[in-house]
């Protein structure tokens, strides 16, 4: 369609510019009036105009306005290349023979996997422990065992209203290409906060909670354990950092602290302690 249009609107400006130049000389020569001559320019001009938008269509599709004229008795060719703005490798085609397409639609979706982003969720509670510029280490399933790295670029301005959850967005060099879109990471962010928080780290298996508080099992004497109320300043997935509850070298219920609390709550004496 745009082609025919632009050979049209080429059509119309020529036969347009033909006669001005006709009734021009005509009027040289006493022919024709003067508001002919006026009334052909206004002609011209509008198809020029016509003609202009056509050949700026043909650019924003990427087709050459030099196009000439299919030989006699033939069609204009049907392929017309597609190019895309920027380079880089091909990861999805939408297109298909015989599809109908409008303007707007997503035919081929392209991307440079260079560099990539890595887009964590990160907790509400977490935000003020991230910055710009902070070393970020994170494995993908397809390799277990390598550690690949990166940095914080970006903290979102938005609080998931569901999760609670601020997406992070970390760039990656990915020049071995092994990183792909849509892939799942398991991150882990460096943090060095003076003064921070001193304390012994239990895994997260460990903490359970009860009433609202933060316990640990300690074993006082054998089969007898005591729960004791934790103050934790950090945690995440696997581990916590207990600031008050424990000393150091409390025997503390590993494996099996939620077996213990379900026997605790169950207990009718209760007092803190299960067997």
């Amino acid at each position: 369609e745009a082609v025919a249009a632009f050979r049209g609107a080429k059509a119309r400006d020529a036969a347009a510019d033909a006669r001005l130049q006709r009734l021009r000389g005509l009027e040289a020569d006493g022919v024709s009036s003067h508001a002919q001559v006026l009334q052909a320019e206004a002609d011209d001009a509008e198809t020029e105009a016509s003609l202009e938008a056509a050949e700026e269509r043909l650019r924003i599709l990427g087709v050459d306005p030099d196009i000439g004229d299919p030989p006699a008795g033939e069609h204009y060719v049907s392929h017309i290349p597609v190019r895309s703005p920027i380079s880089g490798k091909l990861l999805s085609t939408d297109a298909s023979v015989g599809r109908l397409v409008a303007p707007g639609d997503r035919l081929f979706h392209l991307g440079q996997l260079d560099e990539v982003w890595l887009l964590i969720d990160l907790y509400e509670r977490d935000l003020a422990k991230v910055a710009v510029g902070q070393s970020v280490r994170f494995t993908v399933e397809a390799w277990p065992d390598q550690v690949f790295e990166g940095s914080v670029d970006q903290i979102g301005d938005w609080v998931e209203p569901d999760s609670r959850t601020v997406e992070v967005r970390v760039v990656v060099d990915n020049q071995d290409g092994r990183l792909k879109p849509n892939m799942f990471a398991t991150a882990t962010l460096s943090i060095s906060r003076p003064g921070g928080a001193r304390g012994i780290v239990l895994p997260a298996g460990a903490v359970q909670s009860l009433d609202g508080k933060d316990i640990a099992f300690v074993e006082e004497e054998p089969g007898l354990y005591q729960a004791r109320e934790l103050a934790i300043a950090e945690r995440n997935s696997r581990q916590a950092l207990v600031i008050a509850g424990l000393s150091p070298g409390d025997p503390v219920v590993i494996d099996g602290a939620f077996a213990l609390k379900s026997e605790l709550q169950k207990s009718e004496l209760g007092e803190g302690h299960a067997d």
